[in-house]
């Protein structure tokens, strides 16, 4: 497998474990991801299907990215705009009906950080495979990237997270305890594993390219 192709795997992993830890965190109900609180409130209003609505949202933050930072728009943007609602849904869905609701507020609370964990470690993934982000994911990339790093991705990330939440809860979205966690340690927890992914993979594709070499 060459690089261009393990580069498109780790995306569409990534991108698997972003929905999965949706689906872990929305059963939880003890808050969910800034960008999930918001689509969940508006999905609600609107009274449209979680994944249908995270399509339309996507699409229409596409337009933007397209228009400010279209090398930000790849393979790993469209999965993440078809897959991530959805592959949520069914996360629902089937451990609803294995488990039902889940009283114990230990365990939703176990739920809840390893749906934290999880997303920041799916988020990570694909933006460091750069095939392509998702519109939200791609606005603090931007900031930073325009404003030569005076603002870091961090910093932008914080910012968009605390807006989604208003926006969010504003609209009937659930607020707990994973809401206020992952506005302020989203940024930060997927800046250190952004760093570790990307000095990873750059060992990995060094070494991949020594041995494709010799051999």
């Amino acid at each position: 497998m060459n690089k261009k192709w393990v580069r498109v795997l780790l995306s569409f992993v990534g991108v698997l474990l972003i929905g999965l830890s949706i689906g872990v965190s929305r059963l939880a109900d003890l808050g969910t991801d800034p960008f999930t609180t918001y689509n969940l409130g508006l999905s609600n209003f609107f009274n449209i299907q979680f994944g249908t609505y995270m399509i339309i949202s996507n699409a229409i933050g596409l337009v933007l990215v397209f228009l400010t930072a279209k090398h930000l728009i790849g393979i790993g943007t469209l999965f993440n705009i078809i897959m991530v609602g959805y592959v949520s849904d069914f996360t629902v869905n089937l451990l609803s009906a294995q488990f039902g609701e889940i009283d114990s507020l230990v365990l939703r609370i176990v739920l809840g950080a390893i749906g934290l964990l999880v997303l920041a470690v799916g988020a990570s993934l694909y933006i460091v495979a750069e095939r392509g982000v998702a519109p939200y994911d791609a606005l603090p990339v931007i900031v930073e990237q325009k404003s030569n790093g005076r603002i870091s991705f961090r910093a932008a990330r914080v910012i968009s997270d605390i807006l989604c939440i208003g926006i969010g809860i504003s609209l009937g979205a659930t607020f707990g305890v994973i809401t206020i966690v992952s506005g302020f340690c989203m940024g930060p927890l997927m800046q250190v594993f952004r760093t570790l992914f990307t000095n990873k993979l750059a060992t990995f594709e060094e070494d991949t390219f020594v041995i494709q070499e010799e051999s």
